[in-house]
């Protein structure tokens, strides 16, 4: 369905401002109405399946949060992204197992990040990195998910990986709206 994107993009506008002051509902509510949007370009839309998956995680809303995260993995594959889509697929299946608590998610992340950093497997760190934003941004903090995606951002870029597009994109996304 195509939408003036000027009102899609003041939505999402409000989608973040709700986001940051924890207004779930709310913001749910306008990053739904956006992902209905065929305008809003597909990384936007693969960041906002995202975050409603790990919304809906948050307030205990498995079936959701799995249903919005196994949409991201489509739109990923669509956007010809293969390689997050398999994170996202392993996102959904952690997320499970642990009954979508999100503290244990970003402890699980951490692990696997110092571990990854110890083997120097750059990419693996990277993923780490771009979970562990998306994990800030359903907290509120943009400037500890910026940070986080600067550094997936540039160890997809040192080892050349497609997938440092997406990063880019959102990270784009994120000076619009915030």
């Amino acid at each position: 369905m195509k939408i003036n994107s000027e009102i899609s993009y003041d939505v999402l506008k409000n989608g973040f401002a709700a986001l940051l002051q924890s207004n779930v509902q709310t913001s749910a509510e306008n990053f739904s109405f956006c992902l209905a949007d065929d305008n809003i370009p597909l990384p936007h839309r693969i960041l906002i399946s995202h975050i409603l998956g790990l919304l809906y995680y948050r307030i205990g809303a498995l079936f959701n949060g799995a249903k919005f995260l196994k949409l991201a993995t489509d739109l990923e594959k669509q956007y010809q992204k293969v390689q997050i889509s398999l994170h996202t697929t392993h996102e959904v299946s952690l997320l499970d197992h642990l009954k979508g608590d999100l503290f244990r998610t970003e402890k699980y992340y951490i692990a696997s990040y110092n571990t990854l950093k110890k083997m120097s497997n750059k990419e693996g760190m990277s993923f780490c990195l771009k979970s562990l934003g998306e994990l800030s941004l359903t907290n509120g903090d943009v400037v500890r998910t910026e940070k986080l995606w600067h550094e997936s951002y540039r160890l997809f870029r040192h080892i050349d990986f497609a997938e440092k597009d997406i990063i880019s994109d959102w990270l784009e996304l994120l000076k619009t709206v915030s």
